[in-house]
């Protein structure tokens, strides 16, 4: 007999979810009911499979036996807690997500026991037989499936494949119509692998790790331009890289030999990584060829994205520091101005993680805004013998809400940042 599934929430996840259970699952599931606060909205979209209801009648709808569980189709994590808290007031059972699929732990997949271990402090290297990749439309982040068609959680990024990425992984595997991939094969790909700062501090490491410990195989990694130029100036040979943007994104891949490094969770697990990602780093400084151009001291690292530093450019250039936005530069040009640098100012953000390419004894500073205090490349920057000096918007004068708000900060607290980096560095010079 069919489970009776209600939705709460008909953003893109519902929708999403929604059109997998009736295509994917229906022999399991039926969707008979869809909530959500702006019903009157959704209930004039002709893409709606089911009316849209009113929440208030959430209650009444479960009483009448509409449906037997709800699932919580909400992004925003906060809201998503009050519904279920709502939900659970009103003893109304909450299905979670996951049960969709299975899920196996790596060590029940069908593993090679048989290879070298690629051994490094913190990290956990699995090797796996016969594993099948999907492509998540959205996202395009690769989801391996074991043989019995299972979700590898190796692969499994958190809860990323209950928010928003699930309904890609719901999708049965069809091994049947597969395409193989003959060889051995390292995935560095992740979830936020197309992000610069996640690729080089999540990715690069696990490259390292591997090169280090003799791999000869092809690595999968994304397509993305920055991606193919750091493989590049890592020196990577063509025939070992396998772009997943090369491939067809469409089809289902059989891969015979899948190897996956992992850093280990742990409250100290960027310490692990740092000594990896600084020998990659110097590795790369040391390739670079000369380029004969001189290249300022101070640097301005400037934001232009969410989350943007307003009001500071004008201080800053007062002070000799010259404006940079990297990613309008080829990635060799972006580490050869932070290689050379004697102070940063870096606004929060994916291209702090160049800070990895800058020398011992010079001076990072980073600026956050109070409603974001992520600082992401502190075990490297101690590693590297790089002074780092992290400051952060008053919470009291915040302006913006949320996370991606621009953001400014106080004038003295980046003069005396400034005065402060100008010690540091002088120190750094008589190291």
């Amino acid at each position: 007999m069919k489970q009776r599934i209600a939705l709460w929430g008909y953003g893109f996840l519902g929708h999403d979810l929604e059109k997998a259970l009736e295509e994917c699952w229906s022999d399991r599931y039926e969707v008979t009911a869809v909530f959500d606060r702006e019903y009157e909205k959704f209930s004039m979209d002709p893409e709606a499979r089911h009316p849209v209801l009113d929440p208030e009648t959430v209650a009444v709808r479960y009483k009448e036996g509409l449906f037997d569980q709800i699932m919580i189709t909400i992004h925003n994590q906060g809201a998503m807690k009050k519904v279920r808290e709502d939900l659970q007031s009103m003893q109304i059972p909450v299905m979670p997500l996951d049960p969709l699929t299975t899920v196996k732990q790596p060590e029940q997949c069908r593993q090679n026991d048989a290879d070298p271990l690629y051994s490094q402090d913190g990290y956990k290297v699995y090797t796996f037989l016969d594993q099948y990749m999907l492509f998540a439309p959205r996202s395009l982040y690769p989801m391996i499936y074991d043989t019995d068609g299972s979700v590898n959680a190796a692969f499994k990024f958190g809860n990323q494949m209950s928010r928003e990425y699930f309904s890609d992984f719901f999708k049965p595997v069809h091994p049947e119509h597969a395409l193989v991939l003959k060889g051995e094969y390292c995935m560095l790909a992740s979830v936020f692998s197309r992000n610069y700062w996640h690729f080089i501090y999540e990715s690069l490491d696990k490259y390292w790790l591997m090169e280090k410990n003799g791999y000869k195989g092809t690595y999968i990694v994304p397509g993305d331009q920055f991606i193919r130029e750091f493989m590049a100036l890592a020196g990577v040979p063509a025939e070992r890289v396998l772009y997943t943007d090369d491939l067809d994104m469409t089809a289902l891949w059989k891969i015979e030999k899948l190897i996956r490094p992992d850093l280990i969770r742990s409250s100290n697990e960027r310490s692990k990584a740092a000594p990896l990602l600084c020998e990659f780093a110097e590795k790369v400084m040391r390739s670079l060829p000369e380029s004969g151009d001189t290249y300022p001291e101070k640097l301005y690292i400037k934001r232009t994205g969410i989350r943007k530093l307003l009001g500071a450019e004008e201080i800053l250039e007062r002070n000799g520091f010259v404006t940079l936005v990297p990613e309008l530069f080829p990635i060799a040009e972006q580490i050869r101005y932070f290689m050379n640098a004697r102070i940063v100012f870096s606004a929060h953000g994916a291209n702090t993680a160049n800070a990895l390419f800058m020398t011992p004894g010079s001076v990072l500073i980073e600026s956050f805004p109070a409603r974001w205090l992520n600082p992401c490349c502190t075990c490297e920057l101690l590693s590297k013998g790089i002074y780092y000096l992290p400051i952060f918007e008053d919470k009291e004068s915040a302006a913006g809400e949320g996370y991606s708000s621009d953001y400014s900060l106080r004038p003295e607290m980046i003069e005396s940042a400034l005065v402060n980096a100008e010690i540091l560095s002088e120190s750094g010079r008589r190291r």
